[in-house]
Order: structure tokens, then sequence, then C-alpha cells
């Protein structure tokens, strides 16, 4: 049971690691067209411009890998050890256990900005996962089903969904102060899974243990699941063998359909300021194939049995005789239901104080909204720009209840060619994390919040339609049917 246990914790915290939204730094830089996927209000500032394919991830994390599975001298322990620090658990994880990712490819984009207006198109995969728990769940593994005890576990929730996103963007600068966009994006769901618990309790005496499931889990994916007992379930699963064969077919499907929009708005003042301001990952998808639905529901009570603290053994036998139970009076059913799976929305507000003409200072705040949990926020930074072909925002974030550290954006070249790398949280640390006699694996041990984002753009000015020979013999522009420049105009007078 320990071995399983801590093996089960390192494979979650090491998935998720693995595997977006922007990082914060890329709000404010002026040259970097990817401002519009965070505010779709931004405007370019070349006339047309290329985005290559740009890989980008979001991890938080409540509690720290190093707060669930521990370091014991030269050992790595889980839960149920002897000299397991539960209070530095409880720290870390809060009153919900969370882990939240978010991962993305963007494959490729292309966008135009004529006179007021700017038009933008953008093809991605996504993935967002989320595991929610409270944090009560830990007394199970602290002190066991204590006498007269009640457990609520309705607030676990789940939520998996890979996706490819087509982002249509469209801005207008309504006047020299405001600029409002919008972003309308079809979504095609490729895996998803999603959990909706109504009531999943537990009360325990010495007379009797009485509980309540009213639960349902929703699949679509090459998953083929057979009806069974309860116990199951584990091994009634089966993943077609041609699973590599299939991915093609997952890239370039076009099922699962639904729809996401952004919102977004920019206001200059006549001073200084400038405020931003957008919500950004508003929609859902509807999954219709491969689809697996397990419902659970009933009321159940057996002879109680007071375990006030526990060992290995003793809370194994008693989850075995409680899935037992479990099994005798549920109503359990596997359907083909379909089913929807929202988006992780989040709210940006920023303001900007323009501190020089290529200096300013950015205020920022970020609201990612999930089912069970808020994950709340803030960043300050400086963005400086000392040659057009150079930017540099450095900032410091914090997340409420998570990580707080330095960040920072670099943006090198500007036409035509432009690369640029962000990251949240830093800096990131690895240990060689070993469970039992499994093989040492590389985990992120202490991070709980971390993002990274990097790519390559190509951006150019409007078309000249001149050939090379006349832009070289007329370097002022005032070649036969051009407008003359302004020096030209005042000799001409004279």
């Amino acid at each position: 049971m320990l071995q399983r246990i801590g093996l089960f914790l390192l494979l979650i915290f090491q998935w998720h690691s693995a595997a977006g939204q922007s990082p914060l730094g890329l709000f404010f830089p002026e040259s970097l067209p990817q401002t519009s996927r965070v505010n779709p209000a931004h405007m370019p500032e070349k006339s047309f411009y290329i985005t290559l394919p740009s890989p980008s991830l979001v991890l938080q994390m409540n509690p720290s890998f190093n707060a669930a599975i521990q370091r014991d001298n030269d050992e790595w322990i889980s839960p149920l050890h002897t000299n397991f620090d539960y209070p530095e658990l409880y720290r870390s994880a809060g009153n919900i256990i969370n882990i939240n990712t978010e991962a993305g490819l963007s494959i490729l984009g292309f966008g135009f900005k004529t006179g007021d207006h700017h038009f933008g198109f953008n093809l991605s995969l996504k993935n967002a996962s989320q595991i929610s728990a409270p944090s009560d769940a830990l007394r199970i593994t602290e002190r066991g089903f204590p006498h007269n005890s009640f457990f609520d576990f309705s607030k676990i929730h789940l939520k998996q969904v890979t996706y490819k996103e087509i982002a249509v963007t469209y801005a207008r600068r309504w006047n020299e102060d405001l600029t409002l966009g919008i972003s309308i994006k079809p979504l095609f769901g490729m895996v998803g899974a999603t959990s909706k618990i109504r009531t999943l309790s537990l009360h325990t005496s010495r007379i009797v243990w009485r509980g309540d499931v009213d639960a349902t889990i929703n699949a679509s994916g090459p998953v083929e699941l057979e009806q069974s007992a309860l116990e199951d379930i584990p091994d009634s699963y089966t993943i077609p063998d041609n699973l590599t064969d299939r991915i093609p077919e997952y890239l370039t499907s076009w099922k699962n359909a639904g729809l996401g929009f952004d919102l977004g708005a920019k206001l200059k003042t006549d001073g200084p300021w400038t405020f931003s301001a957008s919500i950004i990952d508003l929609g859902w998808m509807q999954f219709k194939n491969e689809l697996t639905q397990m419902s659970f529901k009933g009321s159940y009570s057996y002879d109680g049995l007071e375990m006030d603290g526990f060992d290995d053994q003793q809370l194994e036998d008693h989850l075995d005789e409680l899935v037992d139970t479990l099994n005798q009076v549920l109503d359990y059913e596997v359907s083909h239901q379909p089913f929807s799976a929202v988006l992780t929305p989040k709210l940006y507000v920023g303001a900007a104080y323009q501190i020089r003409h290529n200096l300013k200072a950015g205020f920022l705040s970020r609201t990612t909204f999930q089912k069970k949990r808020w994950n709340q926020e803030f960043n300050t930074s400086l963005n400086y720009r000392p040659l057009s072909w150079l930017e540099l925002n450095a900032g410091y974030s914090l997340r409420i209840n998570g990580s707080n550290g330095p960040g920072g954006t670099l943006i090198i070249g500007n036409s035509p060619l432009q690369f640029f790398v962000a990251a949240d949280y830093l800096p990131p640390g690895y240990a060689m994390v070993t469970i039992d006699d499994y093989d040492p694996v590389p985990v992120l041990h202490k991070q709980r919040d971390l993002s990274f984002q990097f790519g390559i753009n190509l951006k150019f000015d409007k078309f000249n339609p001149l050939p090379r020979k006349a832009r070289r013999r007329y370097p002022r522009g005032d070649h036969p049917g051009a407008v003359p420049c302004p020096e030209k105009l005042r000799l001409n007078n004279l």
C-alpha cells in the first residue's frame, strides 16, 4: 500500500510538471505579436507578421511536490511514513488540493494591420488538466477513520481536455484613446474527461459507517470500458493496440466541436497612464465521439469500526472492506452519453505608467477561474526598449497561497526576424526522486508555479512597390508621382 501510494503521487506530479497560457511578462511588450493572445485589443506595430511554432506551459500546484513526498535524511517518504510532517503538507495544500496545468503549441499564425484595424489568425494545440480535492482528505492517511468523523469528498474535481483551436482576431482603434478587440475561436476536442460529484460523503463511528454517493465521470477518447463489478474497474478498460497509428486521425479530425471567445480593451489617458483589461478562454466543447460515462449512486452503511491511527496493512484492509460494501449497495452503470467541457477563463487587469519614451512600469493582475478554486496572481514589471530590435521585461510575480519569484522576457530582433523567450517564477529546480525500489525520476520538487514560452516571428513593414533601383535613386520617397518630402515643398514655395 505504501509503495503504491508513493508511486501514484510521484507519477501525478511528474506527469503534470511535464505539461498553456502565456507568462505574465508577455502582457506589456510593444514589439511582440503574441500580446494579442492575452489581450486581443493589442495592435501590432508592424503591418504584417507570421508567428512560427511556439510552445508554452503554465504549472500551478498546491501542495508542492516536496510537501507531499518529503525528504527524510536520504530517503523520500510518503504521507504514510511515521516521520512525515503533516503540518508542512497542510500549509502547502491550503483548503483545496489543486494541480492546474495548461500546455499549448501555437502551430502557425499571421496577421496584418491596416489603418485602425488589425486582423489575426492562429492555429494551436492545447491541453488543460485540473485535479482538485478537499484537503480534509489528507486526514485519512494522517489519522485513519476516528470515531464520529465526517468526510465530505464532493469537492473532488477532474478535468482533462486536449483540443485544437482556431483563433480569428479583430481589433479596432476607435479613437486616439480607446482600442477594443475580440477573438472568436472554433474548438475541436481530441480527448476529454470531466467529473461531476454531487454527493460523496462518509460518516464513521464505532456503531455504523454511513455514506452517500451521487457522481458521474465522463470521458471521450481511445478507451474501451466494460461494465463489471465495482472493484474491477481498474482492470476493466482497454486501450487499442493501434493508438500510435491513430494519432494522425486525432490531429486532423474536426469532431467534438465547440466555441470560445476572448475580449479585450485598451485605454490611453492624456497623461502617462494606459489601462488594459481582457478576459480570455470563455467557451466550451461538446464531446460526442468515443464516449464512456460511469455513474455511481446510492447510500451505504455497515458495522462501524473505530480506526484512530493506522498502520499500512490495517488501512489497506479497511479500504478493501469499504470497496466491497460499495460494490454491493451502489447503483453503478456504464453508458455512452455526450457531455460538455468548459474552458478555464482568465481575467487580466493591467496598468502601465510611461516613465520615459522607452521605459514603462507595469502592474498586472491575473485571475484563473477553476470550478473548485480560483488562482490569483499579481505581477509588477519594468519594460525597457533601448533599441528598436531589443526589448526587455523584468518583473516579480506572486500567487496567493502559491509561489513568488522573479521573471523576465527577452525579445531580440524586429524585422524581419524576431526571437523571444519568457518565463515566470524563476529559477526552477529539479531533484532526482526515488520511491522504494523504482528508478530515480527528475521532478520539480519545490516548484508550485512555473510558466514558460518561446518562439520565432517574422515581421514586415508595408510593401514598397518601387523596384530597388528606384528606391536608391529616390531615398526620400520623392519619386515621380509620390508626395514630395516637406523639405522639397518648402524649396518649391521659395
